[in-house]
């Protein structure tokens, strides 16, 4: 009788100190999963071409001025055509489908904006479009286009 009473006391007091090491150390493995970011072809400097969509399609009718630089630290810096930074957006992101493929996309959250979907239309091309039916999309080249004088 003794013996089998020791042994429930020892199964209990394994047990709870598995518990015990299990939730010490679940916590620390997702305290170390990295900060996800965009891949580096996203990354680096994009100037601007202009926007389109809106209500009623025609885009917001801006200049094709300025520049962004997308970094790896999940921000977004706006510059103009003089260099001068005009501001840096922070975002978070996530991978799924949105309203312009099933296929999954990168997703930028940013406080305060639609959510937008970062697509590359091959290496040169960048658009970030709202991820809504009536929303903007926002076209980028990694070079700067000629003027129209030029």
């Amino acid at each position: 009788m003794q013996t089998t009473s020791r042994r429930r006391t020892c199964l209990r007091r394994a047990a709870v100190a598995t518990l015990a090491f299990l939730g010490a150390a679940v916590p620390g493995c997702a305290q170390d999963e990295p900060v996800v970011s965009l891949p580096d072809e996203y990354l680096g400097q994009w100037y601007y071409l202009g926007s389109s969509g809106g209500i009623a399609g025609t885009g917001r009718g801006d200049d094709p001025t300025g520049w962004m630089e997308i970094r790896s630290n999940n921000t977004i810096a706006r510059f103009d055509d003089e260099g001068v930074q005009l501001g840096v957006d922070t975002f978070t992101l996530t991978r799924g489908p949105s309203i312009f493929s099933t296929d999954e996309v990168w997703l930028l959250h940013a406080p305060g904006r639609l959510e937008q979907a970062a697509r590359l239309h091959d290496e040169d091309r960048l658009t970030l479009s709202d991820n809504a039916y009536d929303g903007f999309h926002f076209s980028y080249a990694r070079s700067r286009p000629p003027s129209p004088g030029d």
